[in-house]
């Protein structure tokens, strides 16, 4: 049983640079992703294209990769990345979660996305987390960061400048993370 919604509360829907499409999986899909190690159990998978290109999909891969987010949310909690935003759901719905502020760069994205998920405890600005400043005296007790569309070694200088400009911005046990980071370290696409 997966702690994520089986379905999403998004619509297919383009705005700008940004899609949402719900796609069925075939076959070979599902053959495919077996050989490479990501199964496809489901019989819709949305996904958020960013340029024309695949920024995340709901695929239980992603959900793997995402569910580290969700177990360790308690708290005020800051993601880096709205995505298709389906670790909000079940972050907003622990109740150990006091806020939850998302940074997403892409306006486009905000537009489609962040209506589904109104919520009290959630906040959706519009910034890049390479730039952004929280309020003054802010702290965080989790911090995610989920901007990358693939899983690449390049992405461990991103990761580690996000973490030194952000650590002081922990409180408490001061727990930080970031999608797929293991992964890139070793070198896994």
């Amino acid at each position: 049983m997966s702690i994520f919604p089986e379905a999403l509360p998004l619509a297919p829907s383009k705005l700008g640079t940004a899609e949402i499409r719900i796609d069925t999986s075939s076959s070979s899909d599902r053959l495919c992703g077996a050989l490479h190690g990501q199964p496809l159990c489901k019989d819709r998978y949305w996904r958020l294209l960013v340029n024309g290109s695949i920024m995340m999909s709901n695929a239980e891969y992603e959900e793997r990769t995402c569910a580290e987010a969700v177990f360790n949310a308690t708290g005020d909690v800051l993601i880096a990345g709205l995505g298709l935003g389906m670790v909000l759901p079940p972050i907003l719905a622990k109740p150990e979660v006091k806020s939850v502020t998302v940074v997403e760069i892409n306006p486009d994205v905000i537009a489609l996305v962040a209506d589904a998920y109104k919520h009290p405890k959630l906040t959706v600005v519009q910034g890049d987390i390479f730039t952004w400043t929280p309020a003054k005296g802010q702290q965080f007790d989790f911090i995610w960061f989920d901007i990358w569309a693939d899983i690449c070694g390049d992405n461990l200088p991103e990761m580690a400048r996000l973490s030194r400009r952000f650590a002081r911005r922990l409180k408490g046990p001061r727990k930080m993370a970031h999608w797929c980071k293991r992964q890139c370290k070793a070198g896994r696409a």
